[in-house]
């Protein structure tokens, strides 16, 4: 490769600022005192995030069991939708990691000593590295499998010879079944997408050079 080729390729990277979330530690500074002090943040799955007494057995050979009761997990995350101006229904719509990624964005932003309105918005883009979907979009998934859930109510009562109470099984279920569910609006597509993420970095901060999910 020749002189001006490796000028071509040549890329010089400035780390101008850091935001960062983890499982105890809401800021690079919390991050980093964590590290020195070796402090791990593995503990029993929290129940509202998997109950252990429904889904943990220790034989790793149960089937539809895990046998991992230990993670690292975020918890204790709110956004405020009202004071970051996001319309109540489009936050309930949309899966919690999009918030969690804008509040991050934002808190690196502030450590770079950039404000919103000083911002090279034609030039400056968002990059996001992404695993798949929100956690929240996966079990909402489940809101469409209704008619599976109730074609299985109906054959489990036929098979007991007690028909005549499905109607009203039926009924009571569903709304038991969906009450967990945030309603669908024009919102829950969009807010399901993991490749929306970076857009909404974007959108808030009105910035024009793209969001890429990788």
């Amino acid at each position: 490769m020749n002189k001006k080729s490796k000028e071509n390729h040549n890329c010089e990277i400035a780390i101008v600022g850091v935001g960062c979330y983890y499982p105890g530690a809401h800021s690079p500074l919390e991050l980093w005192e964590n590290i020195l002090s070796r402090k791990q943040q593995f503990r029993e799955m929290p129940d509202v995030r998997l109950p252990n007494k429904e889904y943990y057995d220790a034989d790793p050979t149960t089937p539809d069991k895990t046998y991992q009761n230990k993670a690292a997990v975020i918890d204790g995350y709110e956004f405020n939708w009202l004071d970051r101006r996001i319309p109540k229904k489009t936050f309930e719509s949309t899966d919690i990691v999009h918030w969690l990624a804008l509040d991050t964005a934002l808190q690196a932003l502030e450590n770079s000593g950039y404000k919103k309105e000083n911002l090279p918005q034609e030039k400056m883009g968002v990059v996001l590295g992404n695993t798949l979907t929100g956690e929240f979009t996966r079990s909402n998934q489940m809101l469409l499998r209704w008619p599976y859930v109730r074609k299985t109510l109906r054959a489990s009562l036929k098979a007991k010879g007690l028909s005549h109470l499905a109607a009203e099984l039926e009924g009571t279920m569903e709304k038991m079944y969906k009450s967990v569910f945030a309603p669908v609006t024009e919102d829950t597509l969009a807010g399901g997408m993991s490749s929306t993420r970076a857009g909404r970095v974007c959108n808030y901060l009105d910035i024009h050079g793209g969001g890429y999910i990788v």
